[in-house]
């Protein structure tokens, strides 16, 4: 249904749209605009209830679709802990800042850009970052995954069930030896600096 709403949508602000351009840049004139009109109202009862009908299904598709928008603006932006004594806020950038801190020490990993979701089965991290040396993935996923587990777990307690993912995005090993013995070997002709 959303992607209906955001078709019908995106259909008659593009209508409108191409109306209000063509008009204005003397396209649509407004005898072809009055014409329209005319024809539209001139239907049968028959294709004025189908027009009708096709005018409410926009109309309901596009506040349904800006609907939507809003409560996926509003979307909750940190977790609530309840305790005996009241609750407790802890906002998704503090969690996103917290990993990006503890991460920040790994020689292993740079440009470390975690995303915290909240989801109804738990919380799901997605920490994008570079690679910079040499490792069994599997091992080391398994480490940060761990490592940050725990971390969240001290932090806000088991209630909550934690999905971590790792995504490299670029590997950027460091040259290997075999170029700086390429670069030994190349030959330097004599008196080239005279």
């Amino acid at each position: 249904m959303f992607f209906i709403s955001c078709l019908s949508f995106v259909f008659l602000s593009s209508l409108i749209g191409i109306i209000l351009v063509g008009i204005s840049l003397g396209i649509i004139s407004r005898y072809e605009l009055y014409s329209w009109v005319n024809k539209i109202i001139s239907l049968n009862s028959y294709q004025q209830m189908i027009l009708g009908w096709l005018g409410v299904f926009f109309i309901l598709a596009s506040i349904n679709f800006v609907r939507r928008l809003s409560l996926h603006s509003t979307k909750e932006k940190a977790i609530v802990l309840n305790t005996d004594k009241g609750n407790i806020k802890v906002s998704l950038s503090a969690i996103e800042d917290m990993i990006r801190k503890d991460l920040s020490d790994r020689e292993e990993i740079s440009h470390i850009r975690p995303k915290v979701l909240i989801q109804r089965k738990g919380i799901k991290i997605l920490i994008r970052a570079v690679l910079k040396s040499e490792e069994n993935l599997s091992e080391f996923t398994a480490q940060i995954q761990e490592r940050i587990k725990n971390r969240l777990e001290t932090l806000i307690g088991k209630e909550k069930e934690i999905f971590i993912d790792l995504e490299i995005k670029k590997i950027a090993l460091a040259e290997s030896g075999y170029k700086e013995e390429e670069k030994k070997e190349k030959v330097e002709i004599p008196f080239r600096n005279y």
